[in-house]
């Protein structure tokens, strides 16, 4: 398209990174290579939605930047559960190498 600067290339470029990024994220949780709180998948969909939110408000696309924000924020919510999750994970074992190792004395 002529006439267009290389910043509006830029956007559309991050625009369908963005949805690429979506997609294939639920593609694969779909297929089961990912689950629902896997660091990748929550992170795909992290910047998937951040890419195309701002593809959206760079094209005045207001309702399609309040869904995408709210996404990265769900994304966000979910990545700081599973690290929770994780750490928590990790006490508890570490406890229970604890207590067997001191029954074992």
């Amino acid at each position: 398209m002529p006439g267009r600067t290389v910043a509006s290339w830029i956007i559309e470029v991050v625009g369908w990174s963005g949805t690429v990024l979506v997609l294939l994220a639920f593609l694969l949780l779909q297929i089961r290579r990912y689950g629902p709180g896997s660091g990748a998948y929550l992170g795909m969909n992290f910047f998937g939605g951040l890419f195309i939110g701002l593809n959206s408000y760079f094209n005045n696309a207001l309702p399609s930047v309040a869904l995408n924000f709210a996404w990265v924020g769900i994304a966000v919510y979910g990545l700081v559960m599973s690290l929770r999750r994780g750490r928590t994970r990790q006490l508890a074992s570490r406890e229970a190498g604890d207590s067997i190792n001191q029954e074992r004395q």
